[in-house]
């Protein structure tokens, strides 16, 4: 379907950060550059502005939601709570099949990972763990991590912004299917929060901002 492609182009553009954050894009601007009629566009667009990611400006274009740290902080909040959930599920329901797609993901990108472009980095990271809550066979806890997880996704393209991190964050995914391979949930779910943990440190590095950032959102506060 023509608006599914122009959508998952648009995601694209955005959760890597090649359409910037806070930038404006006109309608004729994003028929060309996706080579794509009004009305698929329109119908993409609606759909990235109830996910958050866009404001849609009728007949003119779209906004690129700017990035902000106490949203990404609420955003990261929900997601360790939905997936954390999702992963110990999976570590109980995977199946072997499950299980070598994502050792095949693993394999396949894990050598190269450490040169790999910070925002093909993040895709990675996002579909292994698109595919680890799919393993929950709890198709409710699967879309809300799939949609966290595209919230996340620019803040993730963000924290890879330096070569270092990649083999670094990358590490753990290994660690966290062994956990699921395994069928041990609080091992999973341990290895994911320290995963998690490490990928929020390098987006504040990447801001210059330290954990202090955080606080109000990790204790509760306003």
């Amino acid at each position: 379907m023509e608006t599914d492609r122009v959508y998952d182009q648009l995601l694209d553009l955005i959760t890597t950060l090649k359409l910037e954050p806070g930038s404006t894009v006109t309608q004729a601007e994003l028929v060309e550059l996706l080579d794509c009629g009004r009305t698929p566009l329109r119908e993409a667009t609606q759909r990235l502005m109830v996910e958050g990611l866009v404001v849609h400006h009728p007949n003119r274009g779209i906004s690129i939601a700017p990035l902000d740290i106490r949203l990404f902080g609420q955003a990261n909040e929900a997601y360790r709570c939905v997936h954390s959930q999702a992963i110990r599920r999976a570590a109980l329901r995977r199946t072997d099949a499950q299980l070598a797609e994502l050792q095949d993901l693993l394999e396949e990108a894990g050598p190269s990972i450490a040169g790999t472009e910070s925002s093909a980095a993040a895709g990675l990271d996002i579909k292994f763990h698109s595919l680890l809550a799919e393993a929950s066979q709890n198709q409710y806890l699967a879309e809300d991590a799939a949609r966290l997880e595209k919230l996340l996704s620019r803040y993730i393209a963000l924290g890879h912004s330096e070569a270092g991190p990649h083999k670094e964050v990358w590490a753990y995914h290994q660690k966290i299917l062994d956990a699921v391979r395994d069928q041990d949930p609080d091992e999973a779910e341990r290895l994911f929060f320290e995963h998690i943990d490490l990928g929020v440190q390098h987006v504040l590095d990447s801001w210059g901002m330290s954990d202090v950032s955080l606080r109000p959102w990790r204790e509760g506060g306003g």
